[in-house]
């Protein structure tokens, strides 16, 4: 009798150990833990607003003789937002007609065989040459738009025909230290007006 008492006992006692495995492995069922990160990769980039092309026109202009001292000038600007932190450099090339630019850097043509000389500066009192090499624009603080303001100055004592003289300039944008350029084209368009013809009046 104590035999089959101790033995009912004893399974009792696996029995309540059992339940209270089984029971904790229900408990825990479906938790899964594991350690998990969070990245972003930021590119340094630049991009030009607008589309691509910038237009320098000066209008019309009279006819200049030899003897005419006037110089021309006009202006117009491009923006550049960056990344913060990216260093941005510009440069421009010579244009379509730098073999006929005389003792300018550049020239317009009229499609035929006349051609007008003209310069692009960074600055205002023309003492930076806008040319092929590399010029520091800034770098970046922010993401806040830069401007850059090309200044174009026609020379006097050019003795050219009537019409309408254009010139096309790529503009390079190149941004560290992720090493790629964008560009954009400007054209500069002048139209010059024929001389009156003087007639004797009565």
């Amino acid at each position: 009798m104590l035999k089959i008492f101790l033995a009912i006992k004893i399974r009792l006692f696996f029995a309540v150990v059992i339940l209270m495995i089984v029971s904790v492995s229900i408990a825990n069922a479906g938790i899964v833990k594991s350690k998990g990160s969070v990245q972003a990769i930021v590119i340094p980039n630049c991009v030009i607003q607008g589309n691509g092309l910038l237009n320098i026109n000066f209008g019309t202009y009279d006819n200049p003789s030899s003897k005419t001292t006037t110089t021309k000038y006009t202006n117009n600007a491009f923006t550049v937002r960056c990344v913060k932190g990216v260093k941005v450099t510009y440069s421009a090339g010579q244009g379509l007609n730098e073999k006929h630019s005389g003792d300018s850097s550049r020239a317009m043509s009229n499609g035929e065989t006349g051609y007008l000389s003209y310069d692009i500066y960074s600055s205002a009192g023309e003492t930076t040459f806008f040319g092929s090499k590399n010029i520091a624009l800034y770098t970046s603080k922010s993401t806040s738009r830069y401007s850059v303001i090309l200044y174009v100055r026609i020379p006097p004592h050019q003795v050219i025909e009537a019409g309408t003289y254009t010139d096309s300039v790529v503009i390079s944008i190149q941004f560290y230290p992720y090493i790629e350029a964008r560009s954009l084209k400007a054209i500069i368009t002048i139209v010059f007006l024929p001389q009156p013809v003087l007639t004797a009046s009565n």
